[in-house]
C-alpha cells in the first residue's frame, strides 16, 4: 500500500481508520477462533449422542453421528487420568480430528488386539502421564474390559515396528514428544495393556516380561501373528 494514501486524510482520521481496521480485524479472529471451538463442541455432542444411540440399539449396528460422516463410534475409552473418549472408527486424518480412532485392521477393544491411535496435543495428551500398573477401561456395544498397563515409553517404529499379537491387549498410540511444534517421524508414545482376565496367561507366555525390559533390551512387540500362518500383520503410523 502507497505511504501517499493516507496523505488524503487528516492524521486524526487516518489514526482513527486504522484503529477500527485493527478491531475489526480483532474481531475477525475472535469470532473464528470461537467458530472452531464451536465445531469442536458441536462435534462431540454429536459424536456422543451417535454412541448412545448405538449402545440402545445394537441391531442396528454403528451410527454416525452426521449424514456425511464417513466413521462412527465404536467404544468408549477410559484413561487411566479419568477422562472418557469415544473411540471412532479408522485412524485416518479426518477421523482424529474430533477423537481417537481404531486403527483398520486391529480387533474391537476386548476382543483381541486392538490399536487406537490420537493425537498427542489433543484427546491422548494425558498418555504422557500413564504409569505400568494403572487401568484402562473400554466399552464396545456388548461388554466392558478393564486392561492393565504393562509398558508406557517412546518407541521408535523403525527398530520396533508395531505388529499384531495374538493376545487380548490394548495399545495406544500417539507422536512424541508431547511438546514442541513438530514431532519426530521415527518416535511413537506407545502405552502397552493387557486385559485383565489375560495378564497371568500372557505373564506365562512370556509376552509382559518382553514389554517390561528397559528400551535397550527391548527387541519388539512382535508376538504369534494372527492371520496367514507364518506372517504377521503390522500397522503404520
Amino acid at each position: 500500500m502507497n505511504a501517499a494514501w493516507f496523505l488524503k486524510y487528516p492524521l486524526p482520521q487516518a489514526r482513527a481508520m486504522v484503529v477500527g481496521l485493527l478491531v475489526l480485524l480483532g474481531l475477525y479472529c475472535l469470532w473464528a477462533a470461537s467458530w472452531i471451538h464451536l465445531k469442536a463442541w458441536l462435534a462431540q455432542q454429536l459424536i456422543d449422542r451417535a454412541w448412545a444411540q448405538t449402545l440402545h440399539q445394537p441391531s442396528s449396528g454403528a451410527l454416525t453421528p452426521w449424514p456425511w460422516a464417513d466413521t462412527q463410534p465404536v467404544a468408549k475409552l477410559r484413561l487411566p487420568s479419568g477422562e472418557e473418549l469415544i473411540v471412532l472408527a479408522g485412524a485416518q486424518g479426518n477421523s482424529l480430528a474430533f477423537g481417537p480412532g481404531l486403527v483398520e485392521g486391529s480387533d474391537l477393544p476386548g476382543a483381541g488386539f486392538a490399536v487406537i491411535g490420537g493425537h498427542r496435543d489433543t484427546h491422548f495428551a494425558p498418555l504422557a502421564h500413564a504409569l505400568p500398573g494403572q487401568t484402562l477401561a473400554v466399552s464396545t456395544r456388548t461388554a466392558t474390559t478393564l486392561f492393565t498397563v504393562r509398558f508406557a515409553g517412546v518407541v521408535d517404529i523403525h527398530e520396533t515396528p508395531l505388529v499384531k499379537e495374538n493376545s487380548n491387549a490394548l495399545v495406544l498410540v500417539t507422536c512424541y514428544p508431547f511438546t514442541g511444534l513438530q514431532s519426530d517421524p521415527t518416535k511413537r508414545w506407545v502405552v502397552h495393556a493387557v486385559a485383565k482376565h489375560a495378564v497371568a496367561k500372557e505373564v506365562k507366555e512370556g509376552a509382559i516380561e518382553e514389554l517390561e525390559k528397559p528400551a535397550e533390551q527391548r527387541a519388539s512387540f512382535r508376538a504369534n501373528a494372527r492371520g496367514r500362518p507364518g506372517g504377521t500383520t503390522s500397522f503404520r503410523f
